[in-house]
């Protein structure tokens, strides 16, 4: 059960909508259009600090590191995926085949998983492209909104609509970022119990 809402401009005209637990994590994330978005109320203090910690995230502010504990992530084995694209660095994107290699998967596979993403933008699924640079689809929005978002965190999309390679993640890089937020994951009280081990 859901204990409130809160919602947090990202562009002129789309909002975060952000639901909170009673314990105040994050549980689903949505981008909505701001004609949707009620009249704002007054929030305590506490919903306050999650709004601004989001608003940080999204600036670049704070990393994933520091969001990861304010989140519940899915309780499956789909979490290895989602903490994959988490690893991902503002600024830069990470191919299907990239994650799905991280995480001992197909690229399909991961696909599938990021079109079900439960938190877009706090999970960066738009940072997630084909291996030619060609920036696919964007369930939450569309793919205009996954170029703007982009584009927000300094990435350059070619008049061809494409990423450069220069902006690709190294492996290794995304690697070593991945093995910090799953061990960082794995301290959390929520986390699922099971880790698996070839990762």
């Amino acid at each position: 059960m859901k204990c409130c809402e809160a919602y947090l401009e990202l562009f002129e005209d789309i909002f975060l909508k952000i639901e909170l637990s009673p314990n105040l994590k994050i549980l689903r994330t949505e981008l909505v259009p701001a004609k949707s978005v009620p009249n704002p109320t007054a929030q305590d203090s506490c919903i306050r600090e999650i709004l601004d910690l989001v608003s940080k995230y999204i600036q670049g502010h704070v990393d994933a590191d520091e969001i990861l504990p304010h989140i519940l992530l899915p309780q499956t084995d789909s979490v290895y995926t989602l903490l994959a694209v988490m690893s991902i660095p503002r600024g830069k994107v990470a191919s299907y085949a990239q994650i799905a290699s991280i995480v001992g998967s197909h690229p399909r596979v991961v696909g599938r998983i990021v079109a079900q993403n439960p938190l877009p933008v706090l999970i960066p699924c738009h940072r997630v492209v084909h291996n030619d640079g060609r920036l696919g689809g964007y369930s939450p929005r569309g793919p205009n909104i996954k170029k703007q978002l982009l584009e927000l965190e300094g990435v350059k999309i070619t008049p061809s609509g494409r990423v450069s390679r220069s902006d690709f993640v190294k492996d290794e890089h995304l690697r070593e970022r991945f093995l910090r937020i799953l061990s960082l994951y794995k301290k959390i009280p929520e986390s699922i119990p099971h880790v698996r081990e070839h990762l």
